[in-house]
């Protein structure tokens, strides 16, 4: 009984996003596929943020704008700008990879 509601809840959890951007102070969950990667490793980024959903019949991007990019950053290095493109149409979710790379010693 227990393993029924708690699968319940789960699936029906509302997600927590703004429902228009606030590009000020934005809320939209990072998650990515791992949490600890190695020098080689590929890492796939996935941001749920379906305020930024702005056409539901194609697939968006976010981040390729300069007004609002997307930073990624390790140390010195960084990628910019990035772009992370919607899972399919209509989802809210963003997702992106990067292969990282090692450095000479």
């Amino acid at each position: 009984m227990y393993e029924f509601l708690l699968g319940f809840f789960l699936i029906f959890t509302p997600v927590y996003a703004e429902s228009i951007p606030d590009y000020d102070d934005p809320f939209a969950p990072i998650f990515t596929d791992k949490s600890i990667y190695s020098w080689t490793d590929k890492i796939i980024i996935s941001v749920i943020a379906p305020s930024w959903n702005s056409n539901p019949n194609q697939i968006d991007s976010i981040g390729e704008s300069e007004s609002h990019p997307i930073k990624i950053s390790s140390g010195e290095n960084f990628l910019k700008p990035y772009r992370l493109t919607e899972t399919f149409s209509n989802s809210g979710i963003f997702s992106g990879e990067i292969i990282l790379t090692g450095f000479f010693t």
